[in-house]
C-alpha cells in the first residue's frame, strides 16, 4: 500500500480523532514521494484574500490558529510536512470534492463518535465522507 498512495487529503478539525488521523496518515506512503494536504473546513471564513469567494483559502505559515499549529507540530514529531488548505462550506462535501480534484488516492479523516439523536439527524461528517467520496476513505478510530 504504501508505495502506491502519493496524495493524501487529511480531514482536519482540532479533535483528538483528527489529531490520531495525522498519524495514521503519517504511517501511510513514502515520506519522501507523498503529497499530504491537511484540510480544514469552515462554515463562514473572514479572510481577506484574492481568492475570496472561491471557497478556499491557503493558511499561511505564519496562522495564529492553535489547531493548525497543533496539526504542524504533530507532523514535524514524524518528520513531515504537509500543505494546509482551509475550505469553505460543508464538510463532507468540500472534503470529497477537494480530494477528486486533486486525484487523491486516499482521505485519512477521524471518527468524532457522534452517537444518538444527533448521528440519527444528521449523520457524522466522516460517515458523509465515506459514503460520497470517489476515493477510498480511512476512519481513524
Amino acid at each position: 500500500m504504501k508505495d502506491d498512495v502519493s496524495k493524501i487529503v487529511i480531514a482536519f478539525d482540532g479533535t483528538e480523532g483528527s489529531l490520531e488521523a495525522l498519524d495514521y496518515a503519517a504511517k501511510l506512503g513514502n515520506p519522501q514521494e507523498t503529497e499530504m494536504t491537511v484540510v480544514h473546513v469552515v462554515k463562514d471564513t473572514k479572510v481577506d484574500s484574492p481568492n475570496q469567494g472561491a471557497g478556499l483559502y491557503p493558511i499561511i505559515n505564519e496562522s495564529n490558529d492553535p489547531a493548525i499549529a497543533q496539526a504542524r507540530s504533530r507532523l514535524r514529531e514524524n518528520n513531515l510536512s504537509a500543505n494546509f488548505l482551509v475550505l469553505e462550506g460543508k464538510p463532507a462535501k468540500k472534503i470529497c470534492e477537494y480530494a477528486e480534484r486533486q486525484n487523491a488516492d486516499v482521505i485519512v479523516i477521524g471518527s468524532r463518535g457522534v452517537s444518538g439523536y444527533k448521528r440519527f439527524m444528521i449523520g457524522s461528517i466522516s460517515e458523509k465522507v465515506a459514503k460520497e467520496a470517489e476515493v477510498p476513505v480511512f476512519i481513524v478510530k
